[in-house]
């Protein structure tokens, strides 16, 4: 696989910025994170074409982490991980992420499955002020709220 839109750190830059959103999310008994890292990947066109390529699609998947690992992308560029937040799931399966910028982000997280590990991505939208709950093991779409 080759991505088309060229990397360009001035398109990850906004996500550097300090703002007032939040995401708090969580996963189920049974299909935990539990101890495993969450990334969060700011959308670009690059990033966007990278997810779609792991993947499948740029707004919700679970994918078995050998078929998402197994998946190159020959131009992969590494200096885009620079930009990616990460999070630790608590032993309950719940993560958050503070102080986060407007915008569009990928949530990326390794889940515990009964037929074997997971990759479950959500895309997700964060605003000033507003807390985003978001389940990460269905296919609901985030649910902004007031804190």
């Amino acid at each position: 696989m080759v991505i088309q839109a060229p990397y360009r750190a001035e398109d990850f830059a906004w996500a550097t910025a300090i703002g007032s959103g939040r995401i708090h999310g969580t996963t189920a008994p049974g299909r935990s994170c539990a101890g495993n890292s969450v990334g969060l990947t700011p959308d670009t066109p690059y990033s966007r074409e990278r997810i779609r390529a792991l993947y499948g699609s740029i707004e919700a998947a679970s994918e078995p982490v050998e078929r998402v690992r197994s998946r190159v992308i020959a131009n992969d560029n590494p200096d885009m991980r620079r930009f990616v937040r990460a999070a630790r799931c608590d032993a309950s399966g719940a993560f958050a992420f503070e102080g986060l910028p407007a915008g569009r982000f990928f949530v990326i997280a390794e889940v515990a499955d009964p037929g074997g590990p997971r990759v479950v991505m959500r895309h997700v939208a964060t605003h000033a002020g507003l807390l985003v709950i978001l389940p990460l093991t269905t296919p609901k779409p985030e649910q902004p709220i007031r804190p």
